[in-house]
């Protein structure tokens, strides 16, 4: 709490607390490009702020709602986007929360009063299987054989983009290539 006194009294360096929460976000092993968008949305949202001249320290279900109207109204951007916004805001201040610099995660009830989807939303992705005949038509499209190779990998294995970039060929055991 007392460190709550003090960045009352001063003004609050946010990109001090920006590089400080990206080097958290990088000790709690998150994935890189996830903490790219997180610092991406914060920094709109610290703009926003300035604009009005508030601070991270006043941040209150008013601002959060203006905050909102201006995203979705002004700049139109699609609700899973408007997610994302707000995922990486709570977790920021989260990181704040923990950090004694703002009392408590104020994004939280506001995610879950203002963003929660309503069924027959006509933005709905229903995310779908390819057939067998559908990905044999993906596959066989495909010249390069690295680029088949990488197609067939995530299609049969499942995995993602991020785990596909770090593989290494040191990774592959030889050995039992065909046994499982």
């Amino acid at each position: 709490m007392e460190r709550l006194k003090q960045l009352r009294i001063r003004k609050i360096d946010s990109e001090r607390i920006i590089q400080d929460f990206r080097k958290d976000c990088v000790l709690k092993e998150m994935n890189g490009e996830s903490i790219r968008k997180y610092i991406s949305a914060i920094r709109i949202f610290i703009e926003y702020l300035k604009a009005d001249g508030l601070s991270l320290l006043n941040v209150d279900k008013e601002v959060l709602r203006n905050f909102l109207r201006y995203l979705r109204f002004k700049r139109r951007i699609s609700h899973k986007t408007l997610e994302n916004y707000f995922s990486a805001l709570s977790t920021f201040y989260d990181y704040l929360a923990y950090e004694g610099i703002v009392p408590a995660n104020y994004i939280l009830p506001f995610r879950k009063r203002y963003l929660r989807r309503y069924k027959g939303d006509e933005e709905q992705h229903v995310r779908r299987l390819l057939s067998v005949e559908e990905l044999s038509r993906i596959v066989n499209s495909v010249l390069e054989p690295w680029d088949r190779a990488i197609i067939v990998l995530l299609a049969k294995t499942g995995i993602r983009r991020g785990e596909l970039i770090r593989l290494d060929v040191d990774d592959i055991d030889w050995e039992n290539i065909g046994s499982s």
